[in-house]
This record gives C-alpha cells, structure tokens and sequence, in this order.
C-alpha cells in the first residue's frame, strides 16, 4: 500500500500538476527520509518539468534508499543520455539489463538489447 503523499502526488503528476506533485513527494521523502520510491516519483516529476539535474538527483537518492529499485537506473540511462553523457546513460542501462531482464518479455529484452548496443556505440565513437 502506497502512502496517502505517494498515491495523490502519482495522481496528480498524471495531471500535469508537476508543481503540486513535486510538493506531495517532498512531503513524502519528509516523512519518511528511506522511501526510495518516493525519490523516484520526485525524480520523475523533475524530469517531466525538465530538470534533469534535479531529477538526477533524486533518483540517485533512490538507489541510496533502496538498490533493488529498477525504474530510477532506467531513469537515470535516460536522464544521462539526453544530458549527453553516454558513458554513464549506458552504465546505468547494463545495471537496469542486469537487475530487470528476468522480468522482461523477449520483444523487450530484444529492444533493451538494441538500446544497449547503440549506446556502446556512440559511448566508443564520443571516446575517439
């Protein structure tokens, strides 16, 4: 069961309310300072504001909080690529491939795979 903070800042992250979600989510990380879930939802409410910096962060601080958690590396791989660092966009996508792909359907685990060759590509071409 999600934490009343958690359920109305997702609700409302939905809702483009990115201002009121990221008050709902700081209120949660708050309350409780080790919810790593909590970090990412603020993550991603950053990133959907564009800030990336910030939401960087918080999803870093995810991963302090609780290390099983899968949706902040892929985040971060994202996060990395699109700030043009490709080396650590594809570190945190073999990490995401490492802890995730027992759950991944074999469509996705072929796409997760393309992604991965094409970031080692560009990270060894940017390398030159």
């Amino acid at each position: 069961m999600q934490p009343t903070h958690q359920r109305r800042s997702l609700k409302l992250k939905s809702s483009e309310d990115l201002r009121s979600a990221i008050s709902y989510f700081n209120q949660a990380v708050k309350i409780d300072p080790k919810y790593g879930e909590a970090y990412n939802g603020l993550g991603s409410a950053f990133g959907q504001a564009g800030q990336l910096n910030q939401a960087v962060s918080c999803w870093e601080k995810a991963l302090d909080c609780d290390s099983s958690l899968t949706e902040p590396l892929f985040n971060l791989g994202l996060a990395h690529r699109a700030l043009g660092n490709k080396g650590q966009a594809l570190s945190y996508r073999i990490r995401y491939k490492n802890q995730h792909s027992h759950k991944l359907n074999p469509e996705e685990k072929k796409k997760l795979e393309a992604l991965l060759a094409e970031l080692q590509k560009q990270s060894f071409q940017s390398n030159r």
